[in-house]
C-alpha cells in the first residue's frame, strides 16, 4: 500500500527534480535488494513529509517571526 502511494504521489505527480530523484534511488535500491527499497521507500516518504512540513509551516513562521522582528527594530 504504501509503495503504490509513494509510487503515485512522488514519482508520478510529484515535483519533477524530486520525481527524478526517486526513481534514481529506488533504481539504486533496486539493485541492492527488496530490503533496500523498502528504506528507499521510506526515507523518500519520510523526505516528502519534511519538505511539505517545512514549506507550509516552518517557512511561513519564520516569515512571521522576521517581519515582527523588523516592526520592532523599525
Amino acid at each position: 500500500m504504501a509503495l503504490g502511494r509513494a509510487i503515485w504521489r512522488i514519482g508520478v505527480r510529484g515535483d519533477s527534480e524530486r520525481r527524478r530523484w526517486f526513481w534514481r534511488l529506488l533504481r539504486i535500491a533496486a539493485i541492492r535488494g527488496i530490503p533496500a527499497v523498502t528504506r528507499a521507500v521510506e526515507f523518500s516518504i519520510m523526505g516528502e513529509h519534511f519538505i511539505r512540513y517545512t514549506a507550509e509551516e516552518v517557512l511561513p513562521r519564520l516569515e512571521r517571526r522576521l517581519g515582527e522582528i523588523r516592526a520592532e527594530a523599525a
